[in-house]
């Protein structure tokens, strides 16, 4: 993936995702190094359990304008730069 902030819209997917191929051996090392990964995926195990999804437990999702605001906001990217 190749991220700009400065210029979300021009953000891409260089290698996009193969449906039902999960490289465990990467999962596990990120759940080993990671706690906050190793929440998640607990909160996503349970959410599959239960069938049922809570979005509280999850980041918000941001429209491209959203985005703009949030990282300007932050101070990730100065607004001179978007």
């Amino acid at each position: 993936m190749t991220l700009l902030l400065e210029y979300n819209a021009k953000s891409s997917v260089l290698f996009p995702a193969r449906e039902n191929k999960i490289d465990w051996t990467t999962v596990n090392r990120l759940v080993d190094k990671n706690p906050d990964f190793a929440e998640f995926l607990k909160d996503v195990v349970a959410d599959i359990k239960a069938e049922k999804y809570h979005k509280d437990g999850y980041d918000k999702v941001y429209s491209a304008k959203d985005l703009e605001i949030y990282i300007i906001q932050e101070g990730i990217v100065s607004a001179s730069k978007i």
